[in-house]
């Protein structure tokens, strides 16, 4: 959240103004639901986060990856790679014999420590919906909770404001997916961004094939 509070600096007078009118709104009706204190953070957290202007390439925060943030390493490359053959939508797509999107239904602020495997604290971004072929085919039921301190700014504002698929989204900074043990009819799957102590993990994914 701190670098999205960062980027609206760069908002003119009038359009702070819209975006702060928003996000008060929305804060108020966090503020009025039975959550628990620590899920409305996590909801207001979501809601700056959403609001922030996009970031151009490259960006970063003043004072970003200073000790006690959650972001652990820079994107490592925006320059085209060649698709990873690990990724679930390629190989979604390979099957279905046509590209795929996704159709998000619904996205929500989750407590990051409910999965063990992305090693954080604080709070994660879910996202659920379909992936469907250009002729309007449902293929698979995915979600996925990612990490959006641990990703290009750029890349997290794709995430909570477009329907990109998120291995997609996160693939030009050299993602590949570890494979995890289903999740009864699900398959799961742990993405990691390589860094020079070790892949880091930034995303958890579950497929339903339909």
């Amino acid at each position: 959240m701190l670098e999205s509070c960062e980027r609206f600096r760069t908002q003119t007078p009038d359009a702070l103004a819209d975006v702060l009118t928003g996000l008060i709104t929305g804060i108020r009706r966090v503020l009025m639901t039975e959550m628990t204190n620590a899920q409305k953070l996590t909801e207001v957290f979501a809601l700056v986060d959403s609001a922030a202007p996009p970031p151009p390439p490259g960006w970063q925060a003043e004072g970003a990856g200073r000790p006690g943030e959650a972001r652990l390493l820079s994107p490592v490359s925006t320059a085209a790679m060649p698709p990873s053959p690990g990724l679930f939508t390629h190989h979604a797509a390979a099957e279905a014999g046509e590209p795929l999107r996704a159709v998000i239904a619904a996205r929500t602020a989750v407590d990051a420590s409910r999965y063990p495997e992305l090693r954080a604290r604080g709070f994660a971004c879910k996202r659920e919906g379909h992936l469907v072929t250009e002729s309007g085919r449902r293929v698979a039921a995915v979600s996925s909770v990612y990490l959006p301190d641990r990703i290009a700014p750029e890349a997290a504002w794709v995430l909570a404001r477009t329907s990109t698929p998120l291995g997609l989204v996160l693939e030009p900074y050299g993602v590949w997916r570890e494979n995890l043990e289903p999740d009864g009819d699900r398959t799961r799957g742990l993405l990691k961004l390589p860094a020079p102590g070790g892949d880091v993990p930034v995303a958890l994914a579950w497929e339903l094939a339909l």
